[in-house]
């Protein structure tokens, strides 16, 4: 499959699972950032500049739904994917350990560049959020390294099917 078709899928799903996932539960899926999986996962997979691309596409989708100032979450997410990028060619990320690291390191990025914009343009601090951000890093470490064993794992058995 397309590399681009596979982005465009990604950011579908993720869209799907922020929008309809809030209204049918409520509380316990907005500590998860389906938008910042997939900029790891790609950017941990592909490089900087395919980070970068699906941060920033990523990111102004999330933007358009969100409500708040156009820009943000496509500045954080596109940051996320530079620096996710670069990582990954300084890291192993194939290890379960190395993919916690980068996803939590990923989400207190993200959540300080939103904090940050957000005092610099509102000239106030967000109300709860470094608590929200607090359930989001785990969220985000524990359903982000089941989806990325997940694929490995099925990648690998689609590449044994392959050669047997």
């Amino acid at each position: 499959m397309n590399i681009y078709l596979r982005i465009a899928i990604s950011i579908l799903v993720a869209l799907i699972v922020q929008t309809i996932g809030v209204r049918a539960l409520s509380t316990s899926i907005v500590y998860l950032d389906a938008f910042l999986l997939a900029v790891v996962y790609f950017a941990a997979k592909k490089g900087v500049l395919t980070g970068i691309l699906v941060g920033a596409v990523s990111g102004l989708v999330q933007d358009s739904f969100s409500g708040g100032i156009i820009g943000i979450h496509g500045f954080a997410k596109t940051l996320v994917g530079f620096f996710v990028g670069l990582l990954s060619t300084i890291l192993v990320v194939e290890n379960l350990v190395a993919q916690a690291l980068i996803l939590g390191l990923a989400t207190l990025l993200n959540g300080a560049v939103i904090v940050g914009i957000n005092y610099l343009f509102l000239h106030s601090p967000l109300k709860g959020f470094w608590g929200t951000l607090s359930y989001q890093f785990l969220g985000n470490i524990g359903v982000g390294a089941i989806i990325f064993q997940s694929v490995k794992l099925y990648s690998f058995a689609k590449e044994r099917r392959w050669t047997s």
